[in-house]
């Protein structure tokens, strides 16, 4: 996948093309590459984990030494 990326990049540094042609020939790269782990072949879904709260906590401390 690496070479044909860096393949893709040397054409385009010659002659240069539209970003929305780039982007095309990206994902036709990707979908030549099968990525899947282990668990989908074996048929088993590994199942997703979701935090009930997206808002982040912000803690501000300071610290104070005497010299």
């Amino acid at each position: 996948m690496q070479r044909d990326i860096n393949k893709l990049k040397r054409a385009v540094n010659k002659s240069p093309l539209k970003p929305a042609i780039i982007l095309e020939r990206i994902v036709e790269i990707l979908k030549s590459y099968p990525l899947q782990t282990i668990h989908e072949e074996d048929g088993e879904v590994p199942k997703m984990v979701l935090k009930k709260s997206l808002n982040p906590e912000i803690i501000i401390s300071e610290s104070f030494v005497k010299q």
